[in-house]
């Protein structure tokens, strides 16, 4: 709005008061404390409260525009970070492949406190540890993966297989069991299971399993 129209629209206003107020003289008593108040005409007090409503949206329109702002900024900064830390799990994958682990984990685990959502993340830092042995640390890197994605099945025979490397076994069971209570028609789970149950020569207990399958 230019400023002879911004002058213009203060003019109308300003002559829409004083009309109204020419036909309206009448005050009003009123009381801001008890037995305290203020004597004003009734097109004053109408004028002022019609003031305090236009400054009221104004400032409703500038706490939006603010939270909008807030929110585009905070929107921009995790994309931000979400193509670092991807780009980071690039490097660090390729890291692996060049069979340098300990910067491929370095890297990884940046990549984690970036981007924490990122499921494909945990599995390859497992990985990492894996190849050194380090079974423990795969394990703990995997349960904070499956607790991120429940159902990421990736992760989940990932840790199966960790658990049976180290000889837990009824652990795999239960990872297993908790999985297909939740996915009773994981084809993949149902499979491992019975697999594991023949490798342990438990022939009755294997045939739920492979009649769901």
């Amino acid at each position: 709005m230019s400023l002879n129209s911004k002058f213009l629209l203060l003019i109308i206003i300003l002559s829409i008061f004083i009309y109204l107020y020419l036909l309206n003289p009448e005050p009003v008593h009123i009381y801001l404390v008890k037995d305290k108040g203020v004597i004003l005409p009734v097109i004053l007090l109408s004028f002022i409260f019609f003031l305090l409503g236009m400054l009221l949206a104004a400032v409703v329109i500038v706490l939006s525009d603010i939270r909008n702002v807030i929110h585009d900024w905070k929107e921009r900064r995790l994309i931000k970070r979400s193509a670092a830390a991807y780009n980071l799990y690039l490097e660090g994958v390729e890291n692996i492949l060049c069979g340098n682990i300990n910067i491929a984990r370095t890297l990884l685990n940046d990549s984690l406190t970036k981007d924490p959502l990122h499921t494909d993340t945990y599995i390859r830092i497992s990985e990492t540890y894996l190849s050194d042995n380090r079974l423990n640390e795969a394990e703990d890197i995997l349960k904070k993966g499956l607790l991120v994605n429940p159902l990421n099945s990736e992760i989940l025979f990932k840790l199966a297989n960790c658990y049976l490397t180290m000889n837990k076994r009824d652990k795999a069971y239960q990872l297993l069991g908790d999985y297909l209570k939740k996915e009773p028609k994981g084809i993949h789970a149902l499979k491992r299971l019975r697999d594991m149950l023949i490798d342990d020569k438990r022939w009755e207990d294997a045939i739920p399993p492979q009649e769901l399958l």
